[in-house]
Parts: C-alpha cells; structure tokens; sequence
C-alpha cells in the first residue's frame, strides 16, 4: 500500500502505471489487480499479494543396516 499526500491536485491530475525499473514490488503481487483511490487530497495505491506456498517438507527414509 503507498499513500501519498497530493493536497491541493484533482485526480483527474495524478496518473498512476505500473512498470518496471521503479520501485520494486515483491513478487506475489497481483500487478494486475492493483487499485487507486484519491480522497480529499490523498492518493491511496494498493497491490494485493497472493499467498506464497509454503516450501513442503518430506520425510526421506533411510534404507540399509
């Protein structure tokens, strides 16, 4: 979530892309369902994450004497 403080801009002003080499976004981001809203002078930008699978661990049997 970014939340920036454009007091006195209209949002019809601010312009909001996503691209690369900026600011670097972990990589469960949902890019494409990032969402902005400005409200009495401040912009609101949230990127949604999607859950990251936890690595699974297996038991390996040793076998032999």
């Amino acid at each position: 979530m970014f939340i920036c403080d454009l007091q006195g801009m209209k949002k019809e002003e601010v312009k909001v892309e996503v691209d690369e080499g900026r600011v670097q976004l972990s990589e469960n981001a949902k890019v494409d369902q990032v969402r902005a809203s400005m409200e009495n002078g401040v912009l609101l930008v949230t990127i949604p994450k999607r859950e990251l699978k936890k690595p699974q661990t297996k038991v390996i049997q040793i076998e032999g004497n």
